[in-house]
């Protein structure tokens, strides 16, 4: 009744974020692929924690593009004091953050996975030449 009083649209609501639906994603490591149902945030915690000869590298790929993204990726490099290089893909393009961090690549990945957001890659290198050179 409120609603016609005040012009509102029966279908306009106020619904909370996490009532949106989600879509599904791949995680790929060096060693074992995992499905939608099998990623969770305590999933990511143990690989992002684990020796990185259990990992190698780890790919979070959304059934549909972020924001333009369709993945994104950690890899651990042991030369030039650089321990993770974690990238996000946009087809032909590819940021590249280096970090020592592991909070910082579990904050990426978990935000790219729940909140299917990327993060702020002003600031980030873009290795795209480098790539495909």
């Amino acid at each position: 009744m409120l609603g016609k009083l005040f012009g509102k649209k029966k279908n306009q609501s106020n619904a909370p974020k996490d009532s949106i639906q989600k879509q599904s994603f791949s995680l790929q490591t060096e060693y074992k692929e995992y499905t939608n149902e099998e990623i969770n945030a305590l999933l990511l915690t143990e690989i992002i924690n684990s020796d990185i000869d259990t990992w190698g590298f780890m790919v979070l790929a959304p059934a549909n593009p972020i924001e333009g993204s369709i993945f994104m990726q950690v890899t651990q490099v042991n030369d030039e004091g650089f321990p993770f290089f974690i990238e996000i893909g946009f087809g032909s393009k590819l940021h590249r953050l280096i970090t020592k961090d592991k909070n910082i690549v579990l904050q990426h990945m978990t935000t790219y996975w729940q909140e299917m957001r990327i993060p702020d890659i002003s600031l980030w290198e873009d290795v795209s030449d480098i790539i495909q050179n």
